[in-house]
């Protein structure tokens, strides 16, 4: 957990998500009109889930896109695994705070937070409309197809594919950019091209790499990968196997090993709760997605949490052949 500052009003967001850097950034906007103060902005991330309860929040803290916290004087979020523990979701649903608001049939936090300021407060943020409909494209993988996914081209998803992996000073600068300026002229700054220049250059070398490892089994992409030095993006199976109906990978970095299952989205199959399905393996997630990150070594749980996810996908496609690129 990071260390805060407990006498400063703090803003807590998802960095390493564009839905968490737009909803920071739409709060940020009300906040200001208001006359709000927050001191500090700080992003989290899902490495933080084991200790996340147990942590002390600053006396005035403000979460988006995140797990519930019991101590955040506001919290807005929409992942259906938002609550650690019974207790947390029963003290949400007993709660008369009015700052503490959940969806988990929204698609996007920004949508959520949006809705939730114009009936409470009437605020109009128009200026952000742009930067709204794109965190939703994002977070619910309304794409028109793998190439417009995976290729990042639009300004919005170029921005989006340099947030993995970016230091928190970037992911904060970003929030205060697409606050005060559109994401057409956001796309612009220096270090955002810098950093999507390198996302193309290093996801073309993790395509390639990761189309020597994948195959496909009752409509599975499977693979195991070493992501060290490229980008593997998460559409990436789908672009190389577009008949597909979920993809289940592991992405092996030098510290920790990524586990993730998707749906492929411009399929449309029946499938169990696939972000619930984590969250009881240790990650979390949305209905269509869910991720699990283990510390490197750990390969006895990883490897029960693959068997354990291929068996909730099976038979949901028709078909046993298996497949290489």
């Amino acid at each position: 957990m990071p260390g805060f500052d407990i006498e400063k009003p703090t803003l807590l967001f998802h960095g390493s998500c564009f839905d968490g850097i737009a909803s920071a950034a739409y709060l940020l906007s009300f906040f200001r009109t208001v006359h709000e103060r927050v001191e500090c902005l700080e992003p989290v991330y899902y490495s933080v889930r084991g200790d996340w309860l147990d942590s002390s929040l600053p006396r005035v803290t403000y979460i988006v896109d995140f797990l519930f916290h019991p101590e955040a004087q506001g919290w807005w979020d929409h992942h259906s695994t938002a609550f650690l523990t019974d207790e947390s979701k029963t003290l949400y649903e007993t709660s008369s705070n009015p700052k503490w608001v959940w969806n988990p049939s929204s698609l996007s936090c920004a949508i959520v937070i949006r809705d939730n300021l114009r009936t409470e407060t009437g605020y109009d943020g128009s200026h952000l409309a742009d930067l709204v409909r794109w965190a939703t494209v994002i977070d619910s993988a309304q794409y028109e197809n793998p190439e417009q996914a995976v290729l990042a081209r639009e300004p919005a998803l170029a921005i989006a594919s340099t947030l993995p992996g970016a230091t928190p000073g970037f992911q904060r600068d970003l929030v205060y950019a697409l606050r005060d300026e559109p994401v057409d002229r956001v796309v612009r700054r220096a270090d955002v091209r810098e950093r999507y220049n390198r996302y193309r250059d290093l996801e073309l070398k993790g395509r390639e790499r990761l189309a020597e490892v994948a195959r496909i089994r009752d409509g599975i992409v499977l693979f195991d990968v070493d992501v060290n030095g490229v980008i593997v993006n998460r559409y990436a199976p789908f672009l190389l196997f577009p008949d597909a109906s979920f993809s289940l990978g592991v992405s092996r970095g030098k510290q920790r090993v990524g586990l993730l299952v998707m749906r492929n989205p411009w399929k449309d199959v029946p499938h169990p709760d696939l972000g619930e399905l984590c969250s009881h393996l240790g990650g979390g997630g949305h209905r269509r997605v869910g991720a699990i990150v283990f510390e490197a070594g750990r390969e006895q749980e990883l490897a029960g949490a693959v068997a354990a996810l291929t068996s909730a996908l099976a038979g949901q496609h028709h078909g046993s052949q298996v497949q290489s690129v």
